[in-house]
């Protein structure tokens, strides 16, 4: 079933995409590497999902405008569950490019 308008989903992909890509550079490349004082994989992953929970908190608190329209709403959640279920990845394999993927 295709959505009611299909352009406006793509365009809402192509601004998405770019955001989702770059949360992704942030918490692989920049942050995680800065956890390494913690020894166990599966604490590193916890504070990660932690500082994700914070950072999805703070971007919804500075489109409060925005935040609660369910379509955007949705996105956040889409965005957590997804950079979450990342971080699970991440922890097992220690690869960025199988988390893009």
């Amino acid at each position: 079933m295709w959505p009611s308008n299909f352009f406006n989903t793509v365009i809402a992909a192509a601004v998405s995409f770019p955001v989702y890509f770059s949360l992704e550079l942030l918490y692989r490349k920049a942050i995680y590497p800065q956890l390494s004082f913690l020894k166990k994989e599966r604490k590193k992953t916890m504070w990660m999902v932690i500082i994700v929970v914070f950072v999805n908190i703070n971007l919804m608190t500075l489109t409060w405008t925005w935040a609660f329209f369910p379509s955007v709403l949705f996105m956040y959640l889409i965005f957590l569950y997804a950079t979450i279920q990342n971080t699970l990845i991440y922890e097992n394999t220690q690869r960025f490019s199988t988390v893009i993927i």
